[in-house]
């Protein structure tokens, strides 16, 4: 797993601390930026464990623009090999007792007999 931040900084992109996302099988995967770090979670069904692991660097405030999940055109373009589903952004950092309670608990709305286009609008009530 990698991710780009301050302003495209190597020491994002090129960190390889990150645990190993799973091979077919589902896996939760997420990254919460702070200000003097960032921490990477993969949570394993199989094993039924959250693995974590910090890039301990300073993280710039910085607007997000040209968000892409799973691939990228650097480098003759690189591509996640699988399935990406329910994608979660927030304007806040996680703390790790709170990503335990997505893997837990699941998505903090209901978006049964909701339509995908709606989504948006759930997650700000």
């Amino acid at each position: 797993m990698t991710y780009v931040w301050n302003n495209n900084n190597a020491a994002t992109w090129g960190w390889k601390g990150a645990p190993r996302i799973p091979q077919d099988t589902w896996a939760l995967v997420a990254i919460a930026i702070e200000e003097e770090k960032a921490t990477s979670y993969i949570y394993h069904r199989a094993e039924n464990t959250l693995d974590s692991a910090e890039n301990e660097i300073e993280h710039i405030e910085q607007t997000v623009k040209n968000l892409k999940f799973g691939w990228d055109e650097c480098c003759g373009a690189r591509y996640f090999k699988g399935i990406i589903d329910e994608v979660m952004i927030y304007d806040r950092t996680l703390s790790t007792d709170e990503i335990k309670k997505l893997v837990t608990d699941g998505l903090p709305v209901e978006s049964k007999g909701k339509l995908a286009i709606t989504w948006g609008s759930l997650k700000r009530k």
